[in-house]
């Protein structure tokens, strides 16, 4: 990307986009995951074209304006608490090489699932106590939705780079 403007325009609509996929969540309850998913996408396409900075001014102006604007909290609150940080997380686990790659995407996994956990705690939810066994069938999808993920940036980056020389 060689101009500002344009790496700001880009920013804009990766952010628009996100918004739309939320909000399309919302009015089906049943897409709400996968609609904070996909608008996790958008921060990635931002981080390989636009840079980390504009990656993360993305997700926080995101973040914020879901939390404002869109109806369910629910969604947003995924988005913000994981699917658009999670982008972010990868590519900085990424360069550090595949195996301590895997245990920090493990270690952020496990944390978000433990914060989720003390968090419904918190809200007064009657919840079982957890079960070590709970957590492997949760990080074998994980490990499924990392490795779609994966597949997901290496086709837009092939279908896109033509554009952003």
């Amino acid at each position: 990307m060689k101009r500002p403007s344009f790496k700001v325009a880009f920013c804009g609509m990766a952010t628009a986009v996100s918004l739309v996929c939320m909000f399309g969540g919302t009015l089906l309850e049943v897409l709400d995951m996968t609609a904070a998913a996909a608008a996790g996408i958008a921060v990635g396409a931002v981080l390989m074209f636009a840079g980390p900075s504009a990656a993360w001014s993305t997700y926080v102006a995101t973040a914020v304006l879901a939390l404002l604007l869109l109806p369910s909290r629910w969604i947003a609150g995924e988005y913000a608490a994981f699917f658009g940080l999670y982008s972010l997380i990868k590519w900085y686990a990424e360069k550090t090489g595949p195996r301590l790659s895997v245990l920090l995407k493990g270690i952020f996994f496990a944390s978000e699932a433990a914060l989720v956990y003390a968090g419904l705690r918190w809200l007064g939810g009657s919840l079982p106590k957890p079960e070590l066994w709970y957590a492997l069938p949760a990080l074998a999808v994980f490990a499924v939705y990392d490795l779609a993920l994966t597949k997901i940036f290496a086709f837009l980056y092939v279908k896109l780079k033509r554009f952003f020389r």
